[in-house]
C-alpha cells in the first residue's frame, strides 16, 4: 500500500501528466459549451423573427391553396394546418438540448479522456524508462510484482479520478443548463446519466492501465503515441475498406455498446447498387465488455512477462 501511495503522488506530480489533464478538462469543456451553443433557447429577438419569418411563409399562395383543399376535403383543420402550415420551430435554425439524447455527446468526452487516459498511462512508466530510474526503483524493492502492480493501480486510479472529475462537470453541466430551460426530462434519465457516465470513467481507466501495459512491453512512450496515432487516424477506415468482417471487431463500435447500450449497425457491401440488402450487426453491452476484458487482460498479462523477464538496466 505505502508503495501504491509513492506510485500515486509520483503520477501526478509529472508535468506531462497535469498538463494532459488540463487540456483533457479544456476539450470536455469546449464539448459542452459547443453543445450548449447549438441547442441554446430562442432568444425574444429570434423569436420575434421566427414569428414574422412564419406569418410570411403561411400566407404565400402555395400554402393557402393546398391548406383550403385540404380543409374542404377533410373538414379536419386541425390536420391540415399540422400538415401545411409551419410553426417559428421550423425557423430557429437549431434544436434544443434534449437531456434524452446525452449519448452523442457522453461518447465524444468520453473519446478524449480516454485516448488522454491511454496517453497519461504511457507517459507514466516511459518516463521512467527513459530516465533510467526503473532500475534504481528496483533496487529499493526488487519484488517486481509488487512494483508493477503499484504503479498500474496508481495509473488506474488515476486516470478514473481524472476522467470522474472531468466528466462530472462536464455532463453536470449540460443537465444543469437542461434543468435550467426546463427541458423535458423523463423519469429515470438521471439513473441512465449516471450508470452510462460510470461506464465511460471504467473504460478511461481501463485506457490508462492499457497504455501503462504497453509501454512496458515496447519500454517507449513512442511506440504507444504512434499506435493511438495510426489507430485512431487512419486503422479503422483502412480496415473497413481491406476487410469486409471487420466491423464487428472494430474498437469504437464495442466502445459505443459499452457506453450508450446495444444498437445495430447496418453495413452494405461494397459492390451494392440498387436493391441489395445490407448486413446487419448487433453490438451488445455484455460482450463488448468481454471485447475490452479479454483484450486488457491479454496486454496486461504480456507486459507482466515482459517485466519479470526482461533486464531494465
Amino acid at each position: 500500500m505505502r508503495l501504491f501511495r509513492v506510485e500515486v503522488r509520483r503520477l501526478f506530480s509529472r508535468r506531462a501528466v497535469i498538463v494532459m489533464m488540463v487540456l483533457g478538462a479544456l476539450a470536455v469543456g469546449a464539448i459542452a459549451a459547443g453543445v450548449l451553443y447549438e441547442n441554446r433557447p430562442a432568444s425574444a429577438a429570434e423569436l420575434a423573427r421566427a414569428d414574422r419569418q412564419v406569418d410570411q411563409y403561411n400566407q404565400e399562395p402555395w400554402v393557402q391553396r393546398p391548406l383550403a383543399r385540404c380543409v374542404e376535403k377533410t373538414g379536419d383543420v386541425e390536420r391540415c394546418e399540422a400538415r401545411w402550415l409551419l410553426t417559428p420551430d421550423n425557423f430557429y435554425g437549431r434544436g434544443q438540448l434534449q437531456p434524452a439524447q446525452y449519448k452523442p455527446w457522453l461518447i465524444s468526452m468520453t473519446g478524449v479522456v480516454a485516448a488522454l487516459g491511454l496517453l497519461i498511462g504511457a507517459t507514466f512508466v516511459g518516463a521512467d524508462y527513459i530516465s533510467g530510474s526503473m532500475g534504481t526503483q528496483l533496487l529499493f524493492e526488487p519484488n517486481r510484482r509488487k512494483v508493477w502492480l503499484a504503479k498500474a493501480g496508481a495509473a488506474v486510479v488515476g486516470v478514473g479520478l481524472f476522467s470522474a472529475v472531468v466528466l462530472l462537470l462536464g455532463n453536470g453541466a449540460m443537465w444543469v443548463f437542461a434543468k435550467s430551460w426546463d427541458r423535458p426530462i423523463r423519469p429515470g434519465l438521471l439513473g441512465d446519466y449516471v450508470a452510462a457516465g460510470g461506464r465511460a470513467v471504467l473504460l478511461a481507466a481501463v485506457a490508462g492501465l492499457a497504455g501503462y501495459a504497453l509501454v512496458m512491453v515496447a519500454r517507449h512512450t513512442a511506440a504507444v503515441l504512434g499506435l493511438l496515432a495510426v489507430y485512431g487516424i487512419a486503422g479503422e477506415a483502412v480496415l473497413r475498406n481491406v476487410w469486409a468482417g471487420s466491423e464487428k471487431w472494430l474498437f469504437s463500435n464495442h466502445a459505443f455498446a459499452w457506453i450508450g447500450g446495444d444498437f445495430k449497425r447496418r453495413i452494405y457491401p461494397s459492390d451494392c447498387y440498387d436493391g441489395c440488402r445490407p448486413e446487419i450487426v448487433h453490438f451488445t453491452q455484455q460482450f463488448a465488455a468481454t471485447y475490452v476484458g479479454v483484450g486488457l487482460l491479454a496486454v496486461a498479462l504480456a507486459s507482466l512477462l515482459v517485466f519479470f523477464r526482461r533486464d531494465v538496466a
